[in-house]
């Protein structure tokens, strides 16, 4: 009789702990899928939470400016615009940099155009004739940076 109590209580104990080791690896399982499925809904979620946080700019310094026009141009199916713009300054030629600056900032506000153009003309400068600098920009930025003197 005793023998069959000690025999019961091994396979008991070999029961629990295999039952142990089972669920644990059915546990491993199971958090492995919920991590797996939590980190594919992290973007999502930081996507939607992101729409409600502004983005802190640097403050840079642009040249005061007219726009002239814009105008698409090219096919349909390129997406692309030329705007003319007048610097308005108040001695000399502009530096690269400011130049540079308002540039970016006039794209970054046409930035549904696959490919964006901008002409910058001086005061007293006819419109209808060469540029003083023409900046190119492609989905990626700046493709292109020419001044005329």
């Amino acid at each position: 009789m005793r023998k069959l109590i000690i025999t019961l209580a091994i396979l008991f104990t070999l029961f629990v702990v295999l039952g142990i080791i089972f669920s644990s690896e059915e546990i491993k399982e199971k958090t492995k899928k919920s991590i797996i499925e939590q980190s594919e809904k992290v973007p999502d979620i930081t996507k939607k939470a992101l729409k409600f946080i502004e983005p802190i700019k640097e403050e840079i310094e642009i040249l005061n400016f007219k726009s002239l026009s814009e105008k698409k141009v090219g096919l349909r199916s390129q997406n692309r615009a030329i705007q003319k713009i007048l610097l308005i300054t108040l001695e000399g030629n502009p530096s690269k940099d400011l130049m540079k600056n308002t540039a970016i900032s006039i794209w970054e506000q046409n930035l549904h155009y696959n490919e964006f153009t901008i002409l910058m003309y001086l005061e007293g400068m006819d419109i209808t004739a060469s540029a003083y600098c023409v900046v190119e920009f492609n989905k990626q930025g700046i493709t292109d940076f020419i001044v005329f003197n």
